[in-house]
């Protein structure tokens, strides 16, 4: 790997990009308002903490999550580097990788910052255009990890018959059997047991709203909107992204 990189696993130079600095920089500009500061102290049961919060709490919060992805990224691209791989720096990297950053310090979830990560990894890992590892990661960015639950569950539904044929089915809230169909999707209450069914049901609108999963069950057998799911192509696409590991090398 080229020297001028530094040690960054992505071929960055860290001293162009440190992250935790800038976020430091914030809580000290902060700390030297002290109007600003006796404003927030001023608001009745939250000021105190909020306080507390902007003045350097959540900047070290956001700085343990950025070192998280970055452990990661670094366990997994070590292994790359040893196989005698090498990554030159780009701008395209560069941009992906500050996208990447600026969303990952905003996720409270682990799973949420993996995701992002995953994105990373096949982007370096695969012959595909920067364009869709961009485009995955601003999805990524609207969504939340029970979106990605909701979409494993549906990608893992089994092929459905009849009306449903070649298609990955799955039914949300319909106990009883529709007439005219022999076999019931899966139950995704049952599939995701945790989380309940108004939830559920708020998750997969938002995701027929970004194109990731059909609304199948409008006008079919006496059902109604948001009650029968199928998964999309984009449905597949995304998933290959969040979902990536290495031993699953894809040239698409």
């Amino acid at each position: 790997m080229d020297e001028a990189a530094g040690d960054s696993p992505l071929g960055i130079d860290q001293a162009s990009f440190n992250a935790p600095a800038r976020l430091m920089a914030v809580s000290d500009r902060y700390r030297s308002r002290f109007a600003l500061r006796a404003a927030i102290q001023a608001i009745p049961y939250i000021g105190g903490p909020l306080d507390t919060i902007f003045a350097g709490l959540g900047g070290s919060w956001q700085e343990q999550r950025l070192q998280h992805i970055i452990n990661d990224l670094t366990r997994r691209l070590d292994a790359v580097e040893r196989a005698g791989s090498t990554l030159q720096p780009s701008e395209e990297l560069f941009d992906l990788v500050v996208q990447v950053f600026d969303q990952v310090v905003r996720a409270r979830s682990i799973e949420k910052r993996l995701c992002f990560s995953n994105i990373v990894m096949r982007k370096l890992l695969t012959q595909t255009p920067w364009k869709d590892a961009e485009t995955a990661t601003r999805l990524m960015s609207q969504l939340v990890e029970d979106h990605v639950r909701v979409l494993v569950a549906c990608a893992n539904a089994p092929i459905g018959e009849e009306t449903f044929d070649g298609l990955r089915v799955i039914r949300l809230g319909l106990p009883a059997e529709p007439v005219g169909l022999s076999s019931m999707p899966p139950q995704l209450e049952a599939v995701i047991p945790q989380l309940p069914e108004h939830t559920l049901r708020l998750l997969c609108s938002e995701l027929v709203g970004t194109g990731l999963l059909h609304d199948e069950g409008i006008g079919r057998w006496g059902s109604g909107a948001l009650e029968i799911f199928s998964t999309t192509e984009t449905t597949d696409w995304f998933l290959g992204w969040v979902t990536y590991q290495e031993d699953t090398i894809e040239n698409a």
